[in-house]
């Protein structure tokens, strides 16, 4: 069986929802400090070779990496949708679960996270990780010390990552919970807002569950999607709205892409003012106050 090599950490069909009329985006390197020369398709943006490939009793095995496309493959469906529908009507309750379910999966297969979510799932004790490991000759839990060493093993982080997104959603308080999630976007075809290696805006961000925090994913070139628990907005300002490019571009470690050079570079100039952390924290603070 072939084993894959180009592991996206942003899904492609999530890449997509921020290309041009050519299909492809504008690339800022800002390690580099230079836009790519060419365009790029969504294939060739936010991945990483061999990512999700593990060595498993001496052979390569990217079954980490399967499992993600199968989870693709269902969220793409609700997130074409939701993306294609001019003024976002006729959005189901499934379609907001899945597009939730799809904050997170994001959040912890981001690289940026990767070593704060192996620290947070190895301290984690096993009741708390909600998983139980049974011996298969007894049909018993294994004991606290054969866990913790299994734990420990490659792969097991990397798979529990896979799971953890699926907690996170199961604890959710439903009952007031979709009233607190909204989208934002233009109605008009026009197409500007970036997307980078590090998308989710944070308000504090807490490790207890992610998806209980005041965030702001970017949801496509024209919206986002806000969680908050304040007052509820009729329209997104476009002050605001690059307010949270700029963020978004100040919180990306390496790539940020766009449909449109020109204001990817208008972008990249307006941040070069918030050279220090208490600017970037004032920034923060001035996004999320609209909903006090």
């Amino acid at each position: 069986m072939d084993i894959t090599r180009r592991h996206h950490y942003l899904p492609q069909f999530y890449i997509k929802g921020f290309v041009n009329s050519e299909e492809m985006v504008f690339v800022y390197d800002k390690e580099e400090n230079r836009f790519k020369k060419q365009l790029y398709s969504p294939k060739r943006i936010f991945f990483e070779w061999n990512r999700n490939a593990l060595l498993i009793d001496g052979k390569e095995d990217d079954f980490i990496e399967k499992l993600y496309n199968k989870v693709e493959t269902r969220h793409s469906i609700s997130y074409n949708k939701i993306i294609s529908n001019p003024d976002f009507s006729k959005i189901t309750i499934e379609d907001i679960n899945i597009l939730i379910l799809l904050i997170s999966f994001t959040h912890w297969r981001l690289p940026v996270n990767d070593l704060n979510a192996k620290e947070l799932i190895l301290s984690t004790t096993r009741k708390d990780l909600y998983l139980k490991i049974m011996n298969r000759l007894t049909g018993e839990e294994v004991e606290d010390s054969i866990f913790d060493e299994i734990k420990k093993r490659e792969g097991f982080v990397e798979l529990y990552k896979l799971i953890k997104p699926i907690f996170e959603f199961l604890k959710l308080d439903k009952t007031n919970c979709y009233e607190h999630w909204k989208i934002y976007g233009a109605i008009s075809d026009v197409r500007l807002h970036l997307l980078g290696d590090n998308p989710i805006i944070f308000r504090n961000q807490s490790n207890k569950n992610i998806l209980e925090n005041d965030l702001i994913f970017p949801l496509s070139s024209r919206a986002f999607i806000f969680h908050n628990k304040g007052n509820y907005l009729k329209v997104l300002q476009p002050e605001l709205t690059v307010m949270i490019d700029i963020m978004v571009f100040l919180q990306s470690q390496r790539y940020v892409i766009g449909p449109n050079k020109e204001y990817l570079k208008a972008i990249q100039i307006k941040s070069q003012e918030y050279n220090s952390e208490a600017k970037i924290e004032d920034l923060r603070n001035e996004i999320f106050s609209i909903f006090e």
